[in-house]
């Protein structure tokens, strides 16, 4: 009896787990995750230098950044984050 209930409990267990997948194509979705967060940390720091030197050599202080072109930063920055998402429809 302990055999029989021993195999079925094996079973059951098999079949709650997933399939096992190429080793190339397992956590595909975190190498993008995490490759995409190095990128936007890395642009994010260089576009954050970049307007500390400018506004350095410029103005000798910290920029004034208006609302409008706060605005127009965001609203490019959203248009950019869409087009990413899209290449996800290929």
């Amino acid at each position: 009896m302990t055999q029989t209930t021993t195999r079925k409990q094996v079973n059951s267990w098999q079949q709650l787990q997933p399939p096992i997948e190429d080793n190339s194509r397992v956590h595909w979705d975190t190498r993008t995750l995490l490759v995409g967060t190095a990128v936007g940390a890395a642009i994010g720091l260089a576009a954050s230098w970049l307007l500390v030197r400018t506004s350095r050599e410029t103005l000798g202080g910290p920029p004034s950044i208006s609302t409008g072109d706060a605005l127009k930063v965001g609203i490019t920055t959203i248009g950019l984050v869409r087009a990413i998402a899209a290449l996800g429809d290929r």
